[in-house]
């Protein structure tokens, strides 16, 4: 329970054929670091677990110039476990972001809102929907970019909203809007 690791790959490319966990849901914390060059393909689930024990370094993905494939994210409920400076985040899965997701599922991996600054990229392969029962604010800022390859959706239900703000930064939908 009070184990420590820390991955660093600041070159190459690491593929997973199944899912990544930093932490432990039995305390344990760790650090992934993907930085640089390096490029890190995940088949299933990235997953990161913080227990917040005092005194203990705490867990954390870092994305700072690398590249992230994962078919999903759960940060089980905390956005802040994602400490993404720069680099390109793409996931390989339809997705839905949403501020009243079930905290260990993708939709809540940026909790209301996401905004995409300098060498910050978001991809997606397949459909994405902004605000399915909830709100999603998404706003993409000189220098970061969004594509997907299918349709945006937002404010999909009844009492759902989602707002999408371009100021200078790019975003395409390849099949749709």
């Amino acid at each position: 329970p009070t184990a420590y690791g820390n991955y660093l790959l600041a070159g190459g490319i690491l593929s997973v054929g199944d899912s990544v966990y930093v932490g432990s849901s039995s305390g344990g914390t760790g650090r992934l670091a993907v930085t640089a060059n390096g490029v890190l393909t995940i088949a299933g689930t990235l997953t990161a677990y913080d227990t917040f024990q005092p005194y203990v370094d705490e867990t954390e993905i870092e994305l700072s110039g690398g590249t992230i494939n994962t078919a999903a994210l759960n940060l089980n409920g905390n956005p802040a476990l994602l400490n993404w400076t720069s680099g390109t985040l793409h996931i390989n899965n339809n997705v839905s972001l949403d501020s009243t997701a079930p905290g260990t599922s993708t939709a809540a991996a940026f909790g209301a809102s996401l905004t995409l600054g300098t060498d910050q990229t978001l991809q997606i392969t397949g459909w994405e929907i902004l605000g399915d029962t909830g709100t999603f604010d998404l706003t993409v800022n000189n220098g970061g970019s969004h594509t997907l390859t299918d349709t945006i959706f937002l404010g999909m239900n009844p009492g759902s909203q989602a707002t999408v703000t371009v100021n200078d930064g790019g975003m395409v939908a390849t099949n749709g809007t």
